[in-house]
C-alpha cells in the first residue's frame, strides 16, 4: 500500500516568488486547473473518528495543460490516519478512477457514506522534479498553500531550491491551516466556492503576531538548514 509523505507551507504573495524560482530550477509545470475535493462519511462521522478519509477528486484542466480522457476521470480514494515520520506527515493511501463522480456519489450514498463532510474547490498548479511534486493551491478565501510530496530523503535535497525556511514548512493537514488563518484574520475561511458565509469568525479583528503569517520565498539562497 502506498504511503504519501508531504509538507504544506502557506505563502503570503500567492506563489509569485516560489513560481519563479522553481521555473529558474528547472521545475516542470505539469498541470494548470481546477481541483474539487468531496469527502464523505456516515452520518455519525465514523471515518472521521478513524482518521480516515473517504474522497471523490475532480480535476479540470486549464490552459495548455490538458489532460487525457484518463487523466480527466474523477479519482476515488481511501487515506487512512495521519501519523508523523521524520518531520513529515505520513498516511496510507489507496486510490482508483472512476467512471464519473455523480454515479460514484450515488454508489457510496448506498454503501451510507451519506454525508458530504468537506467540500474544497482550489485552483492548483502541479510541478514535478526528480520525482518530488509540488503543488500551489489557491481557495476562495484562504492562504495560499504549497505542497511538496515524495521521498523524503529526495523532498530534502529539493526543498532548498523553493526559497522557503524549513521551519515554514509544516507536517499539517489542511484544518490546522485554517485554523491559523481564521485567529489571524477573524475571518471564516471559504474553502469551497459554493460557500456563502462572509462573517467573520471570531470577534477579534486585530493583526497576529507577525511570526504567524504566511511566508514568502526568499528570492536569494535557500537557508542550509534542511531539518
Amino acid at each position: 500500500m502506498k504511503h504519501e509523505f508531504e509538507l504544506k507551507a502557506a505563502l503570503a504573495d500567492g506563489g509569485v516568488s516560489l513560481r519563479r524560482r522553481m521555473l529558474a530550477t528547472g521545475w516542470r509545470l505539469v498541470f494548470e486547473g481546477d481541483m474539487c475535493d468531496r469527502r464523505y462519511d456516515t452520518p455519525d462521522r465514523s471515518l472521521e473518528g478513524r482518521d480516515e478519509v473517504l474522497r471523490v477528486r475532480r480535476m479540470t484542466a486549464a490552459g495548455e495543460h490538458r489532460m487525457t480522457a484518463g487523466e480527466h476521470r474523477p479519482v476515488l480514494g481511501w487515506k487512512g490516519p495521519a501519523s508523523e515520520r521524520l518531520g513529515y506527515k505520513v498516511r496510507a493511501e489507496v486510490e482508483t478512477p472512476v467512471g464519473d463522480a455523480e454515479t460514484t456519489a450515488h454508489i457510496l450514498e448506498r454503501l451510507g457514506f451519506t454525508e458530504i463532510t468537506l467540500a474544497i474547490d482550489r485552483r492548483v498548479e502541479l510541478y514535478e522534479k526528480g520525482g518530488v511534486r509540488v503543488r500551489i493551491e489557491a481557495y476562495p478565501r484562504m492562504d495560499t498553500l504549497v505542497e511538496i510530496e515524495g521521498d523524503p530523503r529526495a523532498v530534502d535535497e529539493r526543498l532548498p531550491e523553493l526559497g522557503l525556511p524549513r521551519e515554514a514548512w509544516k507536517p499539517w493537514g489542511l484544518p490546522e491551516f485554517v485554523c491559523r488563518y481564521e485567529e489571524r484574520t477573524g475571518l471564516a475561511a471559504r474553502l469551497a466556492t459554493a460557500a456563502a458565509d462572509d462573517g467573520p469568525a471570531a470577534a477579534d479583528d486585530g493583526p497576529a503576531a507577525a511570526d504567524d503569517g504566511p511566508t514568502t520565498a526568499d528570492d536569494g539562497p535557500a537557508a542550509a538548514d534542511d531539518g
